[in-house]
């Protein structure tokens, strides 16, 4: 009720700004959009002008490299003047700019004579040399940077978030009821699909792939081989696109989930990988995963929800020059950089397909699961109780109250249904599960302990009778469990018991029945205790005949 009526409601500010000397009532969305426009064009100017510093250091570098290495300087020893100086470097030094097409003006030609001594004795023609190179790439960064301002300023305020979100918490107060969200308790039950042909991806798309469960709010996420992507809401039929490479549920801040990525720049004809997150991006609004050119194609792509690596081969075309047709890449070499980022150079030769060889490990560690235990869903926002750090081939138990466990993954899509569940919690391979249950058939309770044997996943086993008056009563996936309960002596006097499940049963296999906890004694209100040894019990003084006889058949 919270989440989809008007139990919670939006309050909308009635902003009045002076635009223009005159009061203006603005959106918020439109004071939002007015601050990041000026902050785009201060970006603008501020680039601009480091772009001018850095030509303008570039261009005196390049001269003070061909004045000294050439030896110019040697020119002048005969002048007797400061203008026959002057002419005599602006006549040398004109012949060698012209060859490198560079501007020559008599402010350079007097900056080339403040040049000391000491300086041209030290003349180092590599690190010169690698100093203008390393400015020739900022000046190429920068130029960049002012083709894709938007961007440009977007990293900014995501680098202001990254830097000072945590240092400065919201002010107001969230109620218990307020992390109750739309997209938490949304079920999915329905199936995405999407048509690549035709460019259509929905709910209800004839003849369409079936890509996995989705609810109707969820957002999805499109790649298409031009290497454009975009978020769009789910709908029944909408279309995005042709030649659609890769299309998934999206989650906001999803920092865990990385793709993997090789293209290639179709004007260099250089194919690139790279790794990346989206974890932010405007709904609707086309993007590309390669801010450095806008002609690109996508070769291969794979989406790992749990920042898995992989090794691919690479097979280039037949007709390549390369001796060596098939190249083994693997992307564990290569770090989880920002989305906007040209990658690394995998092949200048034409690639003719691309398959996946293995899978790797997590590249940023396990992810931390909790369960929210009010909607029964999964989530990466410590909402509810932690499951633990979950890796790619993790898994998780759950036992119900029917008696019977299944094991599944750990999408985020998943929903349990937290009211039949007596244990949910991380799957290991090591995990007993120590249990009571009653058999309807023979009328008695019985004791049983075993390990997971069975290995498919989403899939739900019984491990008591089949019979539907069988019940589970008790079960825990404690260590050397001990339990305490009530039972019923002859004489109808009611009684209490302390057992260990580990000394009354060995671990058995999952189809087995248990042993007998005795047919006589009617237990009820069991309950697991946490201590090693039995409270104040002993043989001398277990007086009562059902309980001596229970204490010596453990």
């Amino acid at each position: 009720l919270y989440a989809f009526t008007s139990c919670e409601v939006t309050i909308s500010p009635n902003c009045c700004l002076i635009v223009n000397n005159k009061p203006t009532f603005l959106k918020v969305e439109d004071i939002i959009g007015w601050y990041s426009d000026q902050t785009k064009e201060i970006f603008r100017k501020e680039l601009n002008l480091e772009l001018e510093k850095l030509n303008k250091k570039w261009h005196f570098l390049s001269l003070k490299k061909l004045f000294i290495e050439n030896k110019v300087y040697q020119k002048i020893e005969d002048c007797s003047t400061w203008d026959e100086i002057i002419n005599t470097i602006m006549k040398a030094m004109d012949v060698l700019t012209k060859k490198n097409k560079m501007r020559l003006t008599k402010e350079d030609i007097i900056q080339l004579t403040e040049i000391k001594i000491k300086t041209i004795s030290k003349f180092d023609r590599e690190k010169i040399a690698d100093e203008i190179q390393r400015i020739e790439e900022n000046i190429l960064e920068v130029e960049n940077n002012i083709k894709h301002i938007d961007q440009y300023t977007i990293r900014y305020y995501e680098m202001l978030l990254d830097k000072y979100g945590e240092l400065h918490n919201r002010k107001t107060v969230i109620s218990s009821l307020d992390n109750i969200e739309v997209k938490q308790v949304a079920v999915s039950n329905k199936k995405l699909l999407v048509d690549k042909k035709e460019g259509f991806i929905g709910t209800k798309i004839t003849n369409g792939e079936y890509l996995s469960p989705c609810s109707d709010i969820d957002d999805i996420i499109i790649f298409r081989k031009n290497g454009n992507y975009k978020i769009v809401s789910i709908a029944e039929k909408v279309f995005v696109g042709n030649d659609i490479v890769h299309a998934e549920v999206w989650k906001k801040n999803d920092s865990h989930l990385i793709y993997n990525l090789i293209y290639t720049d179709n004007k260099l004809k250089v194919s690139y990988a790279k790794r990346f997150s989206v974890t932010a991006a405007i709904k609707d609004k086309d993007y590309t995963v390669s801010s450095f050119s806008d002609n690109v194609s996508i070769k291969y792509l794979s989406s790992n929800p749990n920042s898995e690596s992989e090794v691919v081969n690479i097979f280039l075309n037949f007709k390549a020059k390369s001796r060596k047709k098939m190249i083994e890449y693997d992307f564990s070499q290569i770090s989880i950089k920002s989305k906007n980022s040209k990658g690394n150079i995998v092949s200048k030769y034409l690639i003719r397909k691309i398959d996946r060889k293995s899978l790797g490990e997590s590249s940023l560690g396990g992810r931390k699961i909790w369960i929210d235990m009010n909607v029964g869903k999964l989530n990466t926002n410590e909402m509810g109780e932690l499951l633990g750090s979950f890796k790619a081939e993790d898994s998780i138990l759950v036992v119900y109250n029917d008696g019977s466990y299944e094991v599944t993954d750990f999408q985020l899509t998943n929903h349990y249904r937290i009211k039949e569940i007596k244990i949910i919690k991380k799957f290991n391979s090591n995990i007993v599960l120590s249990c009571i249950h009653y058999n309807f058939d023979s009328k008695s309770f019985y004791v049983k302990r075993f390990k997971i044997e069975t290995t498919s996943l989403n899939k739900r086993f019984n491990f008591i009778t089949e019979s539907p008056k069988s019940k589970l009563i008790f079960v825990t996936a404690e260590n050397n469990p001990k339990i305490s309960f009530k039972f019923y002596s002859k004489n109808k006097e009611r009684k209490s018991m302390q057992l260990s499940l580990s000394n009354h049963v060995s671990i058995k296999g999952w189809k087995s029945i248990g042993n007998k906890l005795g047919s006589y004694l009617r237990p009820h209100q069991f309950t697991l205790v946490h201590f090693d040894e039995y409270s104040n019990k002993s043989i001398d003084k277990l007086k009562d005949k059902e309980e001596l006889n229970l204490f010596n058949s453990n």
